[in-house]
């Protein structure tokens, strides 16, 4: 069962919405192989591979450099197998290509979706409690785990749509992916974004346009800079 919060170390490289693509994973991995990686969610739909990608995290999390946090469709995934009879049908149209991908892999989307379940957790903190981690915004403080939800806004909502819940006091930078860069500008993809939220805190997206860019940001929380790379041809 997702955990509701986990701490990261404070050196940790900061990634997000991989989506199927085990490339911009090992191109992360390649350009800092001694580092724990923080994933912010989504790991399936929408790219192209997404049982690949789930074999390459299964061996981050079990050498335990990586954690990994749950994004929305992950959670459409794992509400797919285990709550079939409780999701919008258009969670079921999406799942059909994701399981599509599974046909000639040896794991069934099943037991991805278990795993997944298994070794998620829904946000996450530095130590110190100053940097906040999640896949697309603060969580609501009275549903933490998004149990009460279907969408809960840590894992759904978008920065130019919906309000931010408020973080504590002590936390003075935010982190999340989800919404792609561009859409919340309106300027061209491929950078990070980076600016304040209605507190005054530093917020930072990192979701470059995930499965469709070769691009893929990582925030480094040693220096605190963002960094852009590209995967392999």
């Amino acid at each position: 069962m997702t955990v509701t919060s986990t701490t990261v170390p404070d050196d940790a490289i900061v990634a997000t919405d991989l989506h199927g693509r085990p490339d911009h994973l090992a191109r992360i991995r390649a350009a800092f192989p001694d580092r724990h990686l923080l994933l912010l969610g989504d790991y399936v739909g929408r790219g192209p591979d997404a049982p690949a990608l789930l074999a390459a995290l299964r061996r981050e999390v079990r050498a335990r450099t990586a954690t990994l946090l749950l994004g929305n469709h992950d959670q459409m995934f794992i509400k797919a197998f285990h709550n079939p009879g409780r999701i919008p049908p258009w969670w079921a149209q999406w799942i059909e290509p994701v399981c599509v991908q599974y046909e000639q892999w040896a794991v069934p989307p099943q037991q991805d979706a278990a795993w997944l379940s298994e070794h998620t957790a829904h946000w996450a903190h530095t130590a110190d409690g100053r940097t906040y981690f999640s896949h697309a915004a603060p969580h609501d403080p009275h549903d933490p785990d998004g149990r009460y939800s279907m969408m809960p806004a840590h894992l759904w909502a978008t920065p130019h749509r919906e309000v931010r819940h408020p973080l504590g006091a002590a936390v003075t930078h935010a982190v999340h992916g989800h919404t792609p860069t561009h859409l919340i500008t309106g300027g061209r993809a491929g950078r990070p974004l980076i600016w304040q939220d209605p507190e005054g805190r530093q917020v930072t997206y990192l979701d470059l346009a995930g499965p469709d860019s070769d691009l893929v940001a990582v925030l480094d929380l040693t220096s605190g800079q963002t960094r852009v790379l590209r995967a392999a041809p």
